[in-house]
């Protein structure tokens, strides 16, 4: 990730003062700016195509119509949430606005703030949903319930992992921020 330090050099090293005018300095901007989200934003699709996926697979390779109602509910009300969550975020990221550089960072580190919330709260309730779904109805024994052991520790790590990266991302734009000021 760029810093700030960065974007001011390559301004004042820009050829001439007429070539430091507010569209370049809008175009540094930008480019600063979009790094952040554009990385939110890759991950947002692949994690909705890849969940829109599943959804698919899991259905058919694992039965789950077949499952009791209320795996099958839960199921499909957390993966609803988990897409309705993930294209909410696509959307408000890339609406874009006319406000001064300072005004949108701080804008959008609201925005990535709430987002990280709800991403991580809806991630912990579709994996609580996965595990639940795909456990139901199974004659439990030791491999089975090593098998259920791990998925929940898998999803617990993914979940750390996920909160340590929009830690990071927040950070960032907290720290480009407060070098605007």
């Amino acid at each position: 990730m760029t810093s700030i330090e960065d974007f001011k050099s390559e301004w004042q090293s820009s050829e001439s003062s007429a070539a430091k005018d507010l569209d370049t300095i809008h175009e540094m901007a930008t480019k600063q700016k979009n790094q952040v989200f554009n990385r939110v934003n890759l991950r947002f699709a692949i994690e909705l195509i890849s969940f829109t996926i599943l959804a698919i697979v899991y259905d058919d390779w694992f039965d789950l119509n077949r499952k009791p109602s209320w795996a099958y509910i839960t199921f499909v009300i957390a993966l609803g949430l988990f897409i309705i969550n993930h294209v909410i975020a696509l959307v408000s990221l890339n609406i874009e606005t006319d406000y001064r550089l300072k005004d949108f960072i701080a804008n959008k580190l609201r925005q990535l703030r709430k987002l990280s919330k709800s991403s991580l709260v809806v991630s912990g309730l579709f994996a609580a949903a996965f595990i639940a779904s795909f456990s139901s109805g199974l004659d439990l024994n030791r491999s089975k319930i090593m098998v259920i052991l791990a998925l929940v520790i898998i999803n617990l790590v993914a979940l750390v992992i996920s909160q340590k990266k929009w830690s990071s991302r927040i950070s960032h734009l907290e720290q480009i921020l407060e070098d605007l000021k």
